[in-house]
């Protein structure tokens, strides 16, 4: 028995039905396409969002952290002046007491 292959069915149509499909599936390509383009203009934009967001958040901590140093050097400097002063006021003991 020789097996016949099916007719494409697309053979069946006549040739107006066929480039009515033909103009269907190019209007569904070119919407899919039009949805995809918005899609990756939404995305970028929501990228964008979010990075200027994250560098405007790097900024703000970089700041804190460079006030944060200066604060620390302040509060070094008072301490070292205050050790200084006890060192002085040790040492002015110290010669009045042997005096």
């Amino acid at each position: 028995m020789v097996k016949v292959s099916p007719r494409d069915p697309l053979l069946d149509y006549k040739r107006p039905r066929l480039v009515e499909l033909l103009h269907e599936a190019r209007a569904e390509r070119d919407e899919a396409k039009r949805q995809l383009k918005a899609e990756r203009s939404e995305n970028k934009q929501r990228t964008q969002a979010a990075r200027a967001d994250l560098e405007q958040r790097y900024h703000k901590l970089l700041q804190e952290h460079m006030t944060c140093g200066i604060t620390i050097a302040k509060l070094e400097a008072q301490v070292a002046e205050y050790l200084a002063f006890l060192e002085r006021f040790r040492s002015a003991l110290q010669r009045e007491e042997h005096s």
